[in-house]
C-alpha cells in the first residue's frame, strides 16, 4: 500500500469513528432525556418495551446542526384480533351490498309513488275546480228560487222586487266569472299537471332501465371488495411504531414526530408523543387497541367507492337520476 493511499485509508477510519461518536451520542443524549409530565427518560420506556416484539435506534444527519434519531419498535401482533376483524368487516359488507340491492328497491318504489302522486294531484285539482263550480251554481239556484218568489209575491214593493232582480243578476254575473276563470285555471294548472305526470313517467322509466345494470353492479362490487378484504387480512402483518427525535449538543432533545405503520404503510401520524410513553405500564395494552383499530377494514368506505353508479336526488329525497360514475 502506498503513501496516499494508507493516508487515505486513515482519513476514511477516523471519519466513521466521528461519525460512531456522534451516533452514540446523540442516541444516548435521546434516551437521557426525560419525558414531560412523566418520571421517566425516554430510554427507560423505549428500551425493551412491553408489546414490542424487538426496538431498534437510528440516526441521520438533519438541518442546522442537529441529529434525527429514530426509535422504532416492531409490535407483536394477534391473529385473534385479526379474524374478529375480518368477521365483522365481513359482516359489515353483507349489511351495505344487502342495503344497496334494498336501495333500488326503494327508489322504484318512490318513482312509482312520485307518478301517482302527480295523477292523483291532476285528478284532485279538477275535483276541486268542479266542487267550486258546484257549490256556486247551487247557491245560483237557491237564490233565483228566492227572486221568483219575490217577483211573484202579492206584496206589491217596486224598491224590494228590483234589488233581488239586480241581485240575482250579480250572482249570474258572478257565476260566470267563476266558469270563466276556473276554465282558465284548468287550461294551466293541467298543462302544469301533465308536464309532472311526464317527467315522473320519464324517471320510473328511467329507474325501470337502471335495475339490471344497478343489481348487477351492486353483486360485482361486492365480490370486488370481498376479494379485497380477503388481500387485507390475509398473511402476517407487520405494525410499526416509529417516533423520531431531534437532538442536538447542548441544546436539548424534541420530539419530531411520531407515526404508525402498517405492512410498511403509514396509517397514522402526529407532531407529539404518545401519551400512552408517559405511563410504561399501559403500553402494551395501548399497542394492542393502535393494532386493533388500523386492522380494521373499512367495508362502507370502500363499497361505496367502488360502486359504480351514482345516482342524484331531489331536495325532497326523490331520485332525479342516475348514471355511471365518471
Amino acid at each position: 500500500m502506498n503513501t496516499f493511499q494508507l493516508a487515505r485509508t486513515s482519513a476514511l477510519l477516523l471519519v466513521s469513528v466521528a461519525l460512531g461518536a456522534c451516533t452514540n451520542s446523540s442516541i444516548t443524549q435521546v434516551k437521557e432525556s426525560a419525558l414531560s409530565q412523566s418520571n421517566f427518560t425516554f430510554g427507560e420506556v423505549l428500551d425493551g418495551a412491553k408489546g414490542c416484539k424487538s426496538t431498534d435506534w437510528d440516526h441521520s444527519k438533519a438541518d442546522y446542526g442537529q441529529t434525527l434519531v429514530e426509535f422504532t419498535c416492531l409490535t407483536e401482533t394477534s391473529d385473534e384480533v385479526v379474524q374478529a376483524a375480518k368477521q365483522r368487516s365481513l359482516q359489515e359488507l353483507d349489511r351495505v351490498a344487502l342495503e344497496k340491492e334494498q336501495r333500488y328497491a326503494k327508489m322504484l318504489e318512490a318513482a312509482e309513488q312520485n307518478l301517482a302522486n302527480a295523477k292523483n294531484l291532476l285528478e284532485r285539482s279538477e275535483q276541486a275546480r268542479k266542487s267550486k263550480l258546484e257549490s256556486a251554481a247551487q247557491a245560483l239556484q237557491v237564490y233565483e228560487a228566492q227572486a221568483e218568489q219575490v217577483a211573484n209575491s202579492p206584496i206589491n214593493n217596486p224598491t224590494w222586487k228590483r234589488m233581488a232582480e239586480q241581485e240575482l243578476a250579480k250572482m249570474k254575473s258572478n257565476y260566470a266569472e267563476l266558469q270563466s276563470r276556473l276554465e282558465s285555471d284548468r287550461v294551466v294548472e293541467q298543462a302544469q299537471d301533465q308536464g309532472s305526470i311526464a317527467n315522473a313517467q320519464k324517471r320510473l322509466e328511467e329507474m325501470t332501465q337502471w335495475k339490471e345494470r344497478y343489481l348487477a353492479a351492486a353483486k360485482a362490487t361486492k365480490e370486488k371488495v370481498t376479494g379485497d378484504l380477503n388481500a387485507h387480512f390475509s398473511g402476517s402483518h407487520k405494525f410499526q411504531l416509529k417516533v423520531t427525535f431531534l437532538a442536538q449538543e447542548n441544546k436539548g432533545v424534541n420530539v419530531n414526530s411520531s407515526e404508525w405503520f402498517l405492512d410498511d404503510k403509514k396509517v397514522a401520524s402526529n407532531a407529539f408523543i404518545p401519551a400512552f410513553l408517559r405511563h410504561p405500564q399501559d403500553m402494551d395494552t395501548a399497542l394492542k387497541e393502535m393494532f386493533k383499530e388500523k386492522i380494521q377494514f373499512n367495508s362502507m368506505e370502500k363499497y361505496s367507492k367502488e360502486f359504480p353508479i351514482e345516482c342524484s336526488y331531489e331536495w325532497d329525497g326523490r331520485v332525479s337520476a342516475c348514471a355511471l360514475k365518471s
